[in-house]
């Protein structure tokens, strides 16, 4: 097995850790998430709140993870995505479910998910489409300096 695949596979299994005591914390304080995580992904609820944070962080290095949770690329990417806050605590990552946010700009924009967006400096940098976890790693590491 060569270096690549096992340090995937061992993102993937970390990513499925992380959410599943995520969910434990959870159930353990009455359904509601009370334990404040250091470093994660900021799920966005209203395009409200993502125009909002976009605008607070206009200067910043920002991943935003266009998906859906019945989209089973989406499923794949989703543990591999929220590793990737701890590995890389200078860059905001954003989640939006795009059945949710139907009314945001940028969900109009969206052909295909998962579709990722790099923001630097308030302007859109790059952009994947059905990613690997492998290639957002790729793309961060080339955009992040």
């Amino acid at each position: 097995m060569s270096e690549a695949l096992l340090a995937t596979k061992v993102e993937i299994i970390a990513g499925i850790y992380d959410m599943w005591t995520r969910e434990v914390r959870k159930n353990r304080n009455g359904g509601t998430a009370k334990i404040k995580m250091s470093k994660s992904v900021l799920h966005i609820e209203k395009p409200s709140q993502y125009k909002e944070f976009m605008a607070a962080h206009k200067d910043d290095f920002v991943v935003v993870d266009f998906s859906a949770g019945w989209c089973p690329d989406c499923v794949r990417l989703d543990p591999v995505y929220h590793t990737f806050p701890t590995k890389y605590p200078d860059i905001h990552f954003l989640h939006c479910d795009v059945d949710k946010l139907r009314d945001l700009d940028d969900v109009d924009s969206v052909r295909k998910i998962p579709t990722l967006r790099f923001w630097k400096k308030g302007v859109k940098v790059d952009e994947l489409i059905e990613p690997t976890g492998a290639k957002v790693e790729e793309y961060i590491t080339k955009h992040k300096d």
